[in-house]
């Protein structure tokens, strides 16, 4: 008898077309959706003109503008534009202006726009640029159990949070 699965490993295992996942398995999984904000859509923005001039899906592609709105400064007012303009440019159905955004991860379900189950990527840095254009086709996503909060893949020892102190 197969181990039980986590939530997650379902997940994961569904959009990989699998019957089961273990942590630490290599699997290709297609997206439902792919996410940016302001902070990282300028870099994906750059990546994704060096591979295409589309991105693979505007109504799968989501951009929220929730760190550097409303603006505090001149540089931050230009990367929101930046965003803003390739939203209109691409046609990206999900974005939200300043006034109706609300943080990212959770203004997606508040929204309507994922439900449980499904698969979204979001990035930072360079990497990201190729999701935008590649989306829904394979990406390689390293399943891996979770200790404890912090970044997928980062192990820490619950002692070193504050709440686990004794």
């Amino acid at each position: 008898m197969a181990r039980p699965m986590t939530i997650a490993e379902k997940i994961l295992a569904a959009h990989a077309g699998l019957d089961e996942v273990v942590p630490g398995q290599l699997i290709e999984c297609d997206l439902d959706l792919v996410l940016s904000n302001d902070v990282t859509a300028p870099i994906a923005i750059d990546e994704c003109r060096k591979i295409t001039d589309r991105v693979w899906n505007p109504d799968r592609v989501v951009m929220v503008p929730d760190h550097y709105t409303p603006a505090k400064d001149i540089k931050s007012a230009e990367l929101s534009k930046r965003v803003r303009d390739f939203v209109r440019e691409q046609g990206i159905s999900h974005y939200w202006e300043v006034g109706k955004v609300g943080i990212e991860h959770a203004l997606l379900p508040e929204q309507g726009v994922c439900v449980p189950g499904d698969l979204i990527i979001g990035g930072r840095g360079p990497g990201y640029g190729p999701r935008l254009v590649q989306g829904a086709r394979k990406h390689q996503i390293r399943n891996r159990r979770r200790t404890c909060p912090g970044r997928v893949g980062q192990r820490r020892d619950p002692a070193h949070h504050r709440h686990d102190r004794r």
